[in-house]
């Protein structure tokens, strides 16, 4: 049954047109990657931000004029492309060129809505008692590169929940990705924080 349910599948697939083909998997692939994401998120099994080496990308800053892009985001601009192009052009709706425009349109609608939506919480979540002071003593984790005399971010847990701060190295060095930190001070807003000795990076390099 597996294997007939399979058989039709692929058969229908490659029945369609290429533009059809090409609409379907982005809608595949992006209705997947936003409920792993989602899901993931919920589980505690990631933040669903994407280093880009000094893109500074995070969900946090929808309001610097997207610097940074949500993977939420992008599964949602691939979700509403696909699925509007597909509908569009196989019922006929419209032709090609015009299907590709409001495909895209509703894409960039999706990925708009989402950033909007995890911007709302994320400022949700930073909001009300919490108090960065609190974090000083706390240990947590690199997840934006902390540059030797720049501002990088770590993920810390103050007051029970998992926080996203802008943070700076104390000793003015390099702390990369995933290295695991202690916040010894704040200045303006901003972690001061240490690197802890037996990270997962110096383990590797040892």
């Amino acid at each position: 049954m597996e294997e007939l349910v399979t058989g039709l599948l692929f058969e229908y697939f490659f029945r369609i047109s290429f533009l059809e083909q090409v609409y379907l998997v982005c809608a595949l692939l992006g209705g997947l990657g936003f409920v792993l994401q989602v899901v993931g998120m919920m589980l505690g099994l990631g933040d669903g931000h994407i280093d880009l080496h000094g893109g500074d990308m995070s969900v946090s800053d929808f309001d610097a004029g997207y610097k940074v892009l949500s993977v939420q985001g992008i599964a949602a601009f691939f979700l509403m492309f696909g699925l509007v192009g597909f509908v569009l052009l196989k019922e006929g709706m419209t032709d090609n060129i015009w299907s590709m425009v409001w495909a895209t349109l509703s894409g960039l609608g999706g990925l708009a809505l989402v950033s909007a939506l995890f911007a709302f919480f994320s400022r949700m979540q930073s909001s009300g008692t919490m108090k960065v002071e609190n974090a000083i003593g706390q240990q947590g984790r690199v997840y934006l590169t902390i540059p030797a005399g720049g501002t990088g971010k770590v993920i810390v847990t103050v007051q029970e929940s998992q926080r996203e701060f802008d943070a700076v190295s104390a000793n003015n060095e390099e702390i990369p990705t995933d290295d695991r930190i202690k916040v010894v001070g704040i200045e303006a807003g901003v972690l001061i924080v240490e690197k802890l000795s037996g990270s997962s990076n110096e383990a590797e390099a040892s």
